[in-house]
């Protein structure tokens, strides 16, 4: 489903133009602003887990079908996100 913001904007766009540049381009300015940006990139992050908590909470051990379909859906999110930082972390993560 998109929605009508999605139809101007891809996701991609829309956070980056609420969180701000994050990248490494070797200039202390620039660096610096994506340091900056990677703690409300941080905040986003949190906010997410957040909601997904909500969700969680909302519908653990209730029987009707939409329950455990959003039940579900997040858990597979939340597994799915943890897989690919499991492994962002291995490949690339400090020793």
């Amino acid at each position: 489903m998109v929605s009508k913001i999605e139809e101007k904007f891809s996701r991609s766009d829309l956070l980056k133009r609420m969180v701000g540049d994050v990248s490494f381009h070797g200039e202390t300015n620039h660096d610096n602003d994506s340091f900056d940006n990677l703690e409300v990139l941080n905040s986003f992050i949190g906010e997410l887990v957040d909601i997904s908590f909500d969700v969680l909470r909302q519908t653990n051990g209730r029987n009707e079908s939409s329950a455990k379909n959003l039940n579900d859906k997040v858990i597979n999110i939340l597994r799915g996100n943890k897989e690919s930082i499991d492994e962002l972390i291995e490949i690339y993560g400090a020793e």
